[in-house]
This record gives C-alpha cells, structure tokens and sequence, in this order.
C-alpha cells in the first residue's frame, strides 16, 4: 500500500515497536479502507502475545495461521524477495532462536527474520525500512568457543568482493562459519582483541546471537538512514 495514512502509521510502529496501541489503530485504519482479514489478524496478535504457553493448535492459533498462510506475501509489501524465506512463521511469546528460514510474525508484523549473512547485507537496509523488526537470526553465522580464554568470539573479514580468506575447516577460528564483516563486527560493543585477525571476545552468560543481530539491525538501520537521506 502506498497510502500516505497507512505509511505514516508503519513508520509510527518501526519508531516505537513495543507500543501496541499503535498497532491496534493500524488494524482500525485496515479496517475502515476494507482489509478486515489483516485487521483482524493484527488484533489477534496483540490479545494474546505474550502467552506462555501459546497453543498454537489452539482456537486462536489456527485462526492466525489461517489468516496469515494465504495473505503474507501480498502483506510483505515492499520487501525484496529472498532466496529460502517463502515460508511465515507465527512467533508466540518468543524465547530463543528459532532456526526457520522465514519471515516470523509477532503482534500482526514482521519481527523477526531468519536469514544467511549475504542475504542480509544485500537486502537488510530495506526490510529494516518497510518493518517494526525487533530480530535478526543469522542462520549461516556462529561464533565460536575459544577453549584458551574461555570466551565465545567472531573473527571479521572484509564485505564479500573485497576478499575473503581462504576456505578453513568450519572448526577452526578462520572458518567460513565464524567470519563476518568488519562493518558489521565493529558495531558490537564488545573488546577486541587483535592478532593477525580482529576478534570479539563476549563472556559465557553472553548471548551471541543477541549481539549480533543488534549489530545488524544496527547496521541496515544506518543504511536504510542513508539512502533516504541521499
């Protein structure tokens, strides 16, 4: 949609996505302009999120799924298509990583996303742009544990086109597994420790995907921020 009221309301709700009212006057607003499918899915996402446990094969889970599974792509409107995401998910009361590639709705938006590292940095800035993401699941990346330190880190490489180390095994600190930009390392608040390579040292009760996924919205945010400002 391109209406100017409807864009105005998702850029209310990217700027405060825990706010719920806001979300409840954009299921009114769907509603008046005749989309009571999405209003009522929006609705139904925010009476009961947060439920612990959710049924999703419940009355209220399957009605969500029912309204979502034939509508998600005409709602992820101006979001690029992404190689593996065709599935949605509904997330309820999430509490950890999910490793679904695809699009995960909580409160009748997208999220969360699951996606590899490339696919992010080609099309982050533009999600980040058209959604309330609250999550970015990295499914190709992990940081690795340093037995010697005792510590969970990541090793940083340049953007892919500005040359990648050579192929490791995915057991050694070099490997694919573990690498991810400097643009993107350098954003997570963490101390470094530097050799031949740049490492992010996090302590045991750190959560690393946590940390890199703030680092990526992070990142996409500042890009989405730039080419709007150009």
């Amino acid at each position: 949609m391109k209406d100017r009221q409807w864009l105005c309301l998702l850029a209310a709700i990217r700027e405060k996505p825990g706010d719920d009212h806001l979300r409840l006057v954009a299921a009114d607003w769907l509603e008046e302009n005749g989309q009571e499918a999405r209003a009522e899915f929006i609705r139904l996402g925010v009476a009961h999120n947060g439920e612990q446990p959710h049924n999703t094969f419940g009355p209220v889970g399957l009605r969500e799924e029912a309204l979502l599974y034939p509508n998600f792509q005409a709602w992820l409107e101006g979001v690029p298509k992404l190689f593996g995401l065709t599935k949605p998910y509904i997330d309820h009361g999430y509490n950890g990583v999910n490793g679904h590639l695809g699009w995960h709705w909580s409160r009748g938006f997208v999220s969360r996303i699951a996606c590899g590292l490339e696919q992010w940095l080609a099309c982050g800035k533009r999600i980040v742009a058209a959604w309330p993401l609250e999550r970015v699941e990295i499914t190709d990346r992990a940081a690795y544990h340093d037995d010697a330190s005792g510590t969970f880190c990541w090793s940083f490489v340049p953007l892919p086109g500005e040359g990648m180390p050579p192929a490791a095994p995915r057991w050694t600190p070099r490997a694919p597994l573990h690498w991810i930009p400097e643009e993107i390392g350098r954003l997570i608040p963490l101390p470094w420790r530097r050799g031949g390579e740049a490492f992010a040292i996090m302590d045991e009760d750190e959560d690393p995907g946590a940390l890199l996924s703030a680092a990526c919205l992070e990142w996409a945010r500042a890009e989405a921020a730039s080419t709007e400002a150009a």
